[in-house]
């Protein structure tokens, strides 16, 4: 109880922390009069809570994304371990057998069958199929 009182108590503080520098770096600006080249004129009120608005709602959205980061990195894994096995060099060359020729056939008649968990839904009634 004591980490997670301490973790929301370290992030309360960063945020009332970017809080009070935001706004002191927007009174500075202000009282120095600090030019705003995107309207061609020096920094206003309005600009610094434009800003600190702005900031705080990407922070938030950002802050969204946190949870979805195991996933990201879950995926990263699993794209490695593919790639692993793609790249992997087989112990026995499929140039290095002799042509083998396969005789004979394997006929399907009249299958039927069901998922254990779905006996009500039939996925294959009176299947029949020759390889």
């Amino acid at each position: 109880m004591f980490n997670s009182a301490l973790a929301i108590a370290l992030f309360i503080g960063c945020l009332f922390g970017s809080y009070a520098y935001g706004f002191y770096m927007g009174g500075l600006w202000i009282d120095r009069g600090y030019y705003n080249s995107a309207y061609g004129r020096v920094y206003k009120g309005g600009d610094i809570l434009g800003v600190f608005w702005g900031v705080l709602f990407g922070f938030f959205a950002l802050s969204t994304s946190i949870p979805h980061i195991k996933a990201i990195t879950e995926g990263k894994v699993a794209g490695k371990q593919t790639y692993d096995i793609i790249e992997r060099v087989p112990n026995i060359s499929p140039s290095s057998g002799k042509d083998i020729e396969v005789k004979g056939s394997i006929e399907f008649k009249d299958v039927n069958f069901y998922y254990p968990t779905r006996t009500d839904n039939m996925v294959l009634k009176n299947f029949s199929c020759t390889f």
